[in-house]
């Protein structure tokens, strides 16, 4: 996977934090790094130097930005989503993998004030990691994710298992063995480059109006290289893809009726003293005519489809409601 530099521009408040950063291309060895959800294409850095940023700076970040506009404003059908889960159970039960998630998109259309949207986004998501990025093709994300992916400083490394969403009725066996699958798939990666680690206990993670089960996870880190290797391995998840990975991954790209490109690869930032990189879930690609927004579930043999579906609503809602107010 290369890394490209690009031209651009990003924004984020890190999680439960209250100052807001900035990044633009310039001088500088800071970074803001942006990687897909598919590891053979490329990873695009904006590489400049991080500055705070007041109430004056967040609203000036979203001027001069020339959107491109949608090449498509498709919404996945619910009865193509459905399908496709209840082929990914039956999948499933006839051993082709464990667990895949499947996902969707929606296309919202209409114009939208971006810099009033992110600020509502961090306000109503306080834990979130709050990004919003801008490059100069005309791309651009805004998103609230719930997850770290990796994050470290001074020797010391943070991950998470988040997966298993709760439902109408709370979370179920199928979610507690859901989230039982991400901490093993974390585990025996970490066993695989002979991490030491310490697992800490489940438990709910609110992300807007859908809970999670999550559990944290402290490494000892060992070199950048290294790191960077465990960064690599990590990604993607078993929360965005699937166990086993290569049969998941292909059941994903020959069923999913849209590419996934940056939703459920991973951003964040990196200095010489530290690193910060975040799954990209709850997340939007921003275009002149509109927005498309994404959400996915994890399948396993007990997945009921049409449960699968209302969890994606939920998801989806997240962000969406901000849209439809904006």
């Amino acid at each position: 996977m290369n890394k490209v530099m690009t031209s651009g521009k990003a924004i984020w408040r890190k999680p439960n934090e209250q100052i807001f950063y900035t990044i633009a291309s310039g001088v500088g060895d800071d970074e803001f790094l942006i990687a897909p959800f598919i590891k053979s294409e490329n990873i695009f850095k904006i590489n400049g130097r991080i500055t705070k940023a007041n109430t004056d700076n967040i609203d000036s970040f979203f001027l001069d930005m020339n959107l491109r506009k949608s090449a498509s404003q498709h919404s996945t059908l619910e009865t193509h989503y459905t399908d496709t889960v209840q082929k990914a159970v039956e999948a499933i039960k006839h051993d082709r993998f464990e667990k895949v998630v499947i996902a969707r998109q929606l296309f919202h259309e209409g114009a939208i004030n971006i810099s009033l949207l992110y600020q509502q986004l961090a306000a109503h998501y306080p834990s979130a990691f709050v990004y919003c990025f801008y490059l100069e093709n005309g791309q651009c994300m805004i998103g609230a994710t719930p997850e770290t992916l990796l994050r470290g400083s001074d020797k010391e490394l943070y991950t998470e298992a988040l997966g298993g969403t709760n439902q109408s009725y709370g979370f179920s066996s199928k979610e507690y063995k859901e989230h039982e699958q991400i901490i093993t798939d974390i585990s025996n990666k970490l066993k695989q480059l002979s991490y030491d680690y310490k697992t800490g206990e489940t438990a709910q993670k609110n992300a807007g109006n859908v809970t999670h089960l999550a559990t944290p996870i402290t490494i000892t880190g060992k070199n950048e290289s290294s790191d960077n290797i465990l960064l690599n391995l990590l990604h993607p998840t078993s929360a965005v893809c699937g166990l086993p990975f290569v049969d998941a991954l292909q059941f994903i790209l020959s069923n999913e009726d849209f590419q996934r490109h940056f939703y459920t690869g991973y951003l964040g930032i990196k200095t010489q003293e530290s690193f910060a990189y975040f799954v990209n879930l709850r997340c939007a690609e921003i275009f002149s005519d509109g927005a498309c927004l994404y959400a996915g579930a994890g399948i396993n043999r007990d997945s009921i489809a049409s449960d699968e579906w209302t969890e994606t609503n939920e998801k989806i809602a997240t962000l969406l409601h901000f849209f439809k107010t904006n």
